[in-house]
């Protein structure tokens, strides 16, 4: 009976932490520290793949790769497609849990940016922050292997650098 009011307590004292590290209040590597006895879910300097949500930020460049039908196997045929991919300021590493798909990815230096709507065309080139809740390849649609499937896209300025990626751990 007693442990329910605990895990409730850790679960929030877990969640307080990850918005601090995400609002930048306190570095991501910090709100482990003081967490880690298995309160926070993520070791330092590990992203986690969705349902986690992190932010990252980087230039957004527009790749040609071949699509449909088949996806370069037969490159006079298949369709060229546009694909936003970020190159991350600083190379991260994703760390996958038993449950996921896909496996560990280090040093992840770009990912394709997957949104509901097309990719704004005024956004290529530009530096940007994107937040949102990452998963790894699974069809020829994908063309990096982690991507971020973005819930929030906002241009960053010079002045907003301070540390230019920074991660959040699951809700």
């Amino acid at each position: 009976m007693r442990k329910q009011p605990l895990r409730r307590a850790a679960q929030l004292a877990s969640f307080v932490m990850a918005y601090a590290a995400l609002q930048g209040v306190v570095e991501p590597d910090a709100a482990w520290a003081k967490h880690k006895k298995g309160v926070m879910a993520q070791p330092p300097g590990c992203y986690r793949y969705e349902p986690s949500v992190s932010a990252v930020s980087g230039v957004v460049v527009a790749t040609r790769e071949y699509g449909p039908p088949n996806y370069g196997e037969t490159p006079n045929v298949d369709e060229k497609v546009t694909v936003p991919v970020l190159k991350i300021d600083r190379p991260i590493r994703v760390c996958a849990s038993k449950n996921d798909d896909g496996g560990d990815d280090e040093q992840v230096h770009s990912m394709q940016i997957v949104t509901k709507n097309a990719f704004p065309r005024a956004l290529y080139g530009s530096r940007i922050r994107v937040t949102g809740t990452l998963f790894s390849a699974q069809s020829g649609h994908h063309y990096t292997s982690v991507l971020i499937w973005a819930k929030q896209i906002a241009p960053v300025s010079a002045s907003q650098l301070k540390p230019a990626v920074r991660r959040n751990s699951s809700f």
